[in-house]
């Protein structure tokens, strides 16, 4: 369920950065990770909410019947077109948080390697689905963490020396302008 929630707001956080970035020399980077990324999250998005939702009724379901045989139902969710379409969302989110990465570093706005931790956790989601709950845990808490300092340098950026926001500028600019 937290996994939703992390996917939903990541485009808002995303657009963040491009918004921040659009008038640099990595503005077209940084639209390209967030158009990249928003389609990541929308072919990732719909598996999610068959786990949480689809096997959750199922096993109420199961225990209600008393059968386990509805619970086998679990590898239909787990696999066919909804498998390919989260691991293609995944793969367009690891490219897009590695583009991220490389905005934030060639930008000079933001510490160099504060999207390198984002990047790696994203880069390894597919990976870390093999391994065993101490690590799934570990690699949430590298993407949180990646995510926070990205989401730091924005609110780090945001704000000047004086301790007073910038000011984005009186006209807007952008493809949402």
């Amino acid at each position: 369920m937290l996994a939703l929630v992390g996917f939903t707001l990541l485009p808002l956080g995303l657009l963040g950065v491009y918004s921040a970035l659009q008038a640099s020399a990595v503005a077209g980077l940084a639209f390209r990770s967030f158009v990249l990324s928003l389609i990541g999250t929308g072919l990732t998005l719909p598996f999610y909410g068959g786990e949480a939702f689809g096997l959750h009724a199922m096993g109420q379901e199961a225990i209600r019947q008393h059968s386990v045989a509805l619970v086998s139902l679990a590898n239909v969710v787990r696999s066919g077109p909804g498998l390919v379409m989260i691991l293609v969302g995944l793969l367009l989110l690891a490219i897009g948080a590695v583009m991220v990465a490389i905005a934030a570093w060639r930008s000079g706005r933001y510490p160099k390697w504060s999207g390198i931790p984002f990047a790696l956790g994203f880069g390894l989601y597919i990976p870390q689905f093999l391994g065993t709950q101490p690590i799934r845990v570990a690699h949430g808490l590298l993407v949180a963490a990646g995510c926070l300092w990205v989401a730091a340098g924005l609110w780090q950026h945001r704000h000047n020396e004086g301790g007073e926001i910038e000011d984005a500028g009186s006209s807007p600019s952008g493809p949402f302008a």
